[in-house]
């Protein structure tokens, strides 16, 4: 029974009322964010919708045909219960298997464990969404720690691709255009770690941060230390103990779980040694 719902393709039309919904169920995604996924598939995000209202929607990334990341998997919740959100994961899966994409992943809610469970979502590990509300210590200055520009992305590319087994450059250069802080570690001539501090909806958000073991919790301590008083977000792999350490230490309390999973085969596994913040749970 489809209760009266097309599932069709998302488009940038439709931002302002998926925005609205966004809001309403409390997620830290902004317009930007939405645009941003639109442009990375716009083929690959969907929307769900009954009697001209937008009822759901499901969201898909590529990079390059090794991996795909699925997200912002919303259903209203006056349109829980019906299937809805089964039939969007459908029809970014179909989507992703059309274009030969190896490997599936997304980060689960508890709300939306059940749910990929049922279509055959397997763990592999969890995160834990930890939140600061007020300002932190300053860090000790280092030479080493510089603002993020033009002459550092081809180092900064490589340590990511490096650590992350795929190219994520469209996003990572997106996401530095719009944060509010964008640092690097360089160390004779060579980008050793980067990380990045951006605005969200309801607060602002720590990630990604991608390092050396003990450069990580240098740029997470920088980054912070020039952060204001907002609320602010922090997703962190929980294999990666000195990133919740770190967390405990500067007064993070932990918010919620999250479950990292992935469909059929893992074929490009998670680096948590370093990958101390996570880009967004969209994105992965």
């Amino acid at each position: 029974m489809h209760y009266g719902v097309t599932i069709r393709c998302l488009t940038s039309a439709d931002l302002r009322e998926v925005d609205q919904l966004r809001a309403e169920l409390g997620w830290n995604q902004t317009i930007s964010d939405w645009r941003r996924l639109l442009a990375l598939a716009p083929e690959g995000c969907f929307a769900a919708e009954r009697n001209g209202k937008i009822a759901g929607t499901c969201t898909s990334v590529c990079f390059g045909d090794e991996l795909a990341w699925i997200g912002m998997m919303m259903v209203h919740p006056a349109s829980r219960r019906q299937g809805i959100g089964g039939r969007l994961l459908r029809s970014c899966i179909e989507s992703l298997r059309r274009r030969g994409l190896k490997c599936i992943k997304l980060d689960a809610t508890p709300m939306g464990l059940p749910v990929y469970t049922h279509i055959g979502f397997l763990p592999e590990c969890t995160l834990t969404r930890w939140e600061h509300q007020g300002l932190l210590p300053d860090a000790e200055p280092s030479s080493s720690v510089q603002t993020l520009s033009e002459k550092h992305w081809p180092g900064v590319l490589a340590l990511d691709s490096q650590t992350m087994g795929i190219s994520r450059a469209f996003l990572l250069q997106s996401l530095a255009a719009t944060s509010l802080l964008a640092l690097v570690y360089v160390s004779e001539g060579s980008i050793l770690g980067f990380g990045m501090l951006r605005s969200g909806a309801r607060a602002n958000y720590l990630g990604p941060v991608v390092a050396l073991p003990g450069i990580g919790e240098m740029l997470v301590r920088v980054l912070l230390s020039r952060n204001d008083d907002r609320l602010t977000f922090w997703d962190v792999l929980d294999l990666n103990e000195p990133a919740s350490a770190l967390a405990r230490q500067l007064g993070f309390t932990p918010a919620r779980p999250l479950t990292r999973m992935y469909l059929d085969t893992n074929t490009v596994p998670t680096n948590c040694e370093k990958y101390w913040a996570t880009a967004d749970p969209a994105t992965g």
